[in-house]
């Protein structure tokens, strides 16, 4: 997946989630360091810590 300032992700998680974690050679300044999409419980917010 891209993100609109030029990060790029790719798709992880447990069974029945879907998280997006930031390829870290394509890091960028505000990019999140991961994005959650459906989780078990809300553990994660919707978006990681900015870089």
């Amino acid at each position: 997946m891209d993100h609109p300032l030029g990060c790029q992700y790719s798709r992880a998680g447990r069974p029945g989630e879907t998280m997006w974690f930031l390829i870290v050679n394509t890091r960028k300044k505000g990019c999140p360091a991961y994005i959650a999409g459906k989780t078990w419980g809300g553990i994660y917010r919707a978006e990681g810590s900015k870089m």
